[in-house]
């Protein structure tokens, strides 16, 4: 699978280094998995099993009826960063995620800010993702995690990004088990849902934060349902009025209740 490189400077022509760099990065992004930017929330559950069946059995927004069971697994997740979280600050989030059903793992690398994007990058790709043998040490893929850092930052880091990774340690570890259900509505958006029961742990200290998440994620087009979308989280907080927004990203939520670091 090959890759096109934009310069979104149109006035700059591409020099002979730039060139070359480019097709470094398409080499070593080629097996890669490139995710375009998704609508998506993370909802509290305030009682996991109760919560559920009303949801898929007797509420008005997402039901049975809608959609289909797809099934069950048990999710492990780390996140990666320096000792001073250079990556978190410049925007990036590093991630491994290992799947109970599955016999490769995913290297994660998204571009997860509380910033938005500028204009033009809104609904551009924001994540690449590697699936590779679940024994391989993250250290292997250093040079696919490079590239894809380079391309989702677009002006650069000025910073020597390999040598940065090198310096590498968990952050913040995350289980789940989950079960999974996708749904096709009334309004043609269709919703993957994840019923989450979720433990936060991390490295720097041994405290624990228990939490149960639906976790809700549309693939239809951003650019064209985000207002349908909009209204259908409304509809199903108003449906149950228990759930509560929180933070986009598992890495935001282990930081503000592990680390005391808000987002």
């Amino acid at each position: 699978m090959g890759y096109t490189f934009y310069n979104y400077n149109k006035n700059k022509e591409i020099t002979l280094e730039e060139e070359n760099e480019y097709s470094i990065t398409n080499e070593r992004l080629k097996d890669a998995i490139i995710v375009n930017s998704s609508l998506g929330t993370k909802l509290m559950i305030k009682d996991f099993k109760k919560d559920k069946d009303y949801l898929i059995k007797m509420g008005t927004v997402i039901r049975s009826n809608f959609g289909h069971y797809i099934g069950k697994c048990s999710l492990q997740k780390v996140y990666y960063d320096t000792d001073d979280m250079y990556f978190h600050n410049v925007g990036i989030n590093i991630c491994e995620i290992i799947e109970s059903n599955s016999k490769q793992k995913e290297i994660v690398v998204r571009y997860d800010s509380k910033r938005e994007r500028i204009s033009y990058l809104k609904f551009q790709p924001d994540t690449y993702l590697l699936k590779v043998p679940k024994k391989d040490k993250i250290s292997k893929y250093y040079n696919f995690i490079e590239s894809a850092i380079l391309q989702l930052i677009t002006n650069g880091l000025q910073t020597n990004v390999m040598d940065l990774l090198k310096t590498l340690k968990p952050l913040i570890n995350v289980s789940k088990k989950r079960e999974h259900w996708r749904f096709t509505l009334p309004s043609k958006l269709i919703v993957n849902c994840n019923f989450d029961n979720c433990i936060y742990t991390t490295p720097k200290c041994k405290d624990k934060y228990k939490t149960d998440i639906l976790e809700i994620m549309a693939e239809n087009e951003p650019n064209e349902y985000s207002e349908t979308y909009e209204e259908f989280i409304k509809e199903l907080i108003l449906d149950l009025p228990t759930l509560i927004k929180t933070k986009h990203s598992d890495l935001f939520i282990g930081l503000d209740y592990l680390l005391n670091i808000r987002q």
